[in-house]
This record gives structure tokens, sequence and C-alpha cells, in this order.
């Protein structure tokens, strides 16, 4: 009887422990490596972090594609929400995702997908009275804060071509709609 008490007593506490692990690392993950990267970067939330084609030992996003451009950003929707804008190549692949802080995926887009190279999105939540901005995509984020993350593809190698995406990179801006 003692040996079933001790065999039940692990599983309860293994069960527990899972659930903590799964529930709450991810978050502290994620909030120090928000903390690192806008330490590093010299940014606030809501504030774009370029990363132009990476090298290969570069590690500000995991294991970076050196063919890929990275535009970044912490938000927090917290005081309202975020109106982001900017270029997009039109003849090359690119892609937007929003992360959770637990590094869920709640929304992902591709170029195909948008229906021009304009960027225009609403990060809102439900329970905000979202401005309706004329042609912007809304976009509910489960929570208030999160990870934004562009990704644009340069396929010829050449100086022009990068030149010209991180020239595209500068014009993503994200403005809170108070």
């Amino acid at each position: 009887m003692n040996f079933l008490k001790y065999i039940l007593s692990i599983l309860i506490l293994s069960f527990i422990f899972y659930k903590i692990t799964i529930k709450y690392t991810p978050n502290v993950i994620y909030g120090k490596v928000k903390s690192k990267m806008m330490t590093q970067a010299g940014i606030q939330e809501n504030q774009t972090r370029l990363l132009p084609f990476p090298e290969e030992d570069d590690r500000a996003v995991v294991m970076p594609n050196p063919d890929f451009a990275y535009v970044s950003m912490f938000y927090d929707i917290e005081q309202g929400p975020l109106h982001i804008t900017g270029e997009m190549p039109d003849s090359t692949y690119w892609s937007v995702a929003l992360y959770e802080p637990n590094t869920s995926n709640h929304y992902v887009k591709n170029d195909l997908q948008f229906r021009s190279s304009e960027l225009n999105l609403v990060i809102g939540s439900e329970i905000q009275k979202t401005t309706s901005i004329d042609g912007a995509e809304l976009i509910n984020s489960p929570t208030n804060e999160g990870f934004l993350l562009f990704r644009i593809l340069g396929t010829k190698r050449t100086q022009k071509e990068r030149e010209k995406i991180i020239e595209l990179m500068k014009t993503v801006k994200a403005v809170q709609m108070i």
C-alpha cells in the first residue's frame, strides 16, 4: 500500500511540475529575451528594430537565416491599439508574424496573402474599441503584450537589392492609437 501511495505521489507531483513548466517557462524566457534585446538595441516597446541580413554568428534572432532581413518589435497594446504601416517589396517573399509571450503564434501572413505591398495593420484586443482606419486589417491580439516579426527574403544577394530592402525596412512604423 505504501508503494502505491509513493507512485501516486510521484505521478501527482510530476503532473503539477509539468503544468507549471508548460505554463510559466515560456513567459519567463520571453521576459528575459525581451529585456536583453531591447537593452542591446536601445529601443522601447512599440519601436521597431532592424536586423538586415544577419551574419551566421548573429543571435538576435534564434538561428537567423542570412537570406532574410528582419524587422522586429515587442509590442504593448495596453494603452491602445497599434497602427503598423510600411512599404514591403513587391517582387520577393515577405511575411508578418505575431507571437504571444508564451511563444504561441496567433497571426501569420505572407506577401501572397496581402493585396498590395503597402502594409496597413492595426493590432488591438477584443476589449478595446479599435479605431477603424480605412483599408487597415484589424488583428485581435489575445494578449496585451507580444512580439511582431517581419521577414523579407533577399533573392539576388546583390548590394543594390540589400540596400533597397533595408530602405523598405526603415518605412515600417508603429503608432499607438490612444
